[in-house]
């Protein structure tokens, strides 16, 4: 439903005085425009010019000390969630790395906006993990099926979770809702997960690219790639993406997409076609970010 300027509520037929919420309301989260890259040797916010990698303070050596192989930056680039060879651990500006997940063939790790760590095994869609800052462990019943798990991302109001699963031969592209107690602890994902556009293909990756838009990377058996944009509960749309392509890096807007190849060129999206930024930078990966 589009559109809606006021909504009332009524408890048997009476109408209820609702007070306003304090403070002001993020309708659209946002996030640095700047991607979060790691070249093997660097971590941090490319450069205007693509030629170099700033530091981010506090954090990026303690995440280049760990050897990532991906990564989620947490709100306000102050923690981090890093997948290495022994699993995935947090970050925290200024402190030492703190193992959370030491299972096998864990996916990039996905934080929200409470510090919340989210971690699923590739080949374990159901074995989805909450962990909290103090390294507490929350397991938590998914509303999907499957076969592996490719990628998972929290929303940038930590409201919802999307999901890119392998099942057979075609990906199946899900949303769900994430359901918290009084402290903001994830109790459990809504029972219910919402079916988005899937194609035929091998799962690569997911990421939001506002509060509303989503997209979805898939591999095709002919080697190419195929990007589905998709508002939620709305339209879907695809092109096709650039050869190679692995990751997937969201902006501020649908038109604000980046995609990762497999040669470490991150592709931004130019009228109808791709264009390589960072040609020098042999980029490993980017990681999601929370906002600032």
């Amino acid at each position: 439903m589009r559109n809606v300027s006021r909504v009332t509520l009524s408890l048997n037929g009476l109408e209820q005085d609702v007070p306003d919420l304090p403070g002001q309301v993020v309708v659209n989260p946002r996030v640095a425009q700047r991607p979060v890259v790691f070249d093997g040797a660097s971590f941090g916010y490319l450069a205007t010019s693509g030629e170099s990698i700033d530091p981010i303070p506090g954090l990026s050596a303690e995440v280049e000390e760990l050897a990532p192989t991906g990564a989620a930056l947490g709100p306000d680039a102050e923690s981090a969630a890093v997948r290495s060879a022994g699993g995935v651990s947090l970050v925290v500006a200024g402190e030492a790395a703190v193992p959370l997940d030491p299972r096998a063939d864990l996916v990039v790790p996905a934080m929200d906006g409470a510090g919340y760590v989210w971690s699923v095994p590739r080949g374990s869609p159901d074995q989805l993990v909450a962990f909290a800052p103090d390294g507490t462990d929350l397991p938590l019943d998914v509303p999907w099926g499957g076969s592996s798990i490719a990628a998972i991302e929290v929303s940038r109001d930590s409201t919802r979770l999307i999901a890119l699963l392998g099942d057979g031969a075609r990906t199946q592209f899900v949303v769900a809702s994430i359901e918290r107690d009084a402290e903001g602890r994830p109790v459990a994902l809504g029972p219910v997960a919402l079916q988005l556009d899937d194609t035929p293909g091998k799962p690569l990756d997911v990421a939001w690219l506002d509060a509303s838009n989503v997209a979805s990377l898939t591999a095709l058996p002919d080697g190419t790639t195929r990007l589905v944009t998709q508002e939620i509960g709305g339209f879907a749309s695809d092109r096709q993406g650039p050869d190679g392509g692995v990751l997937l890096d969201g902006g501020n807007s649908i038109n604000d997409v980046r995609v990762l190849t497999s040669a470490g060129a991150l592709n931004v999206r130019i009228g109808v076609g791709w264009q390589v930024r960072a040609p020098n930078l042999n980029i490993r990966f980017t990681a999601v970010q929370q906002p600032n």
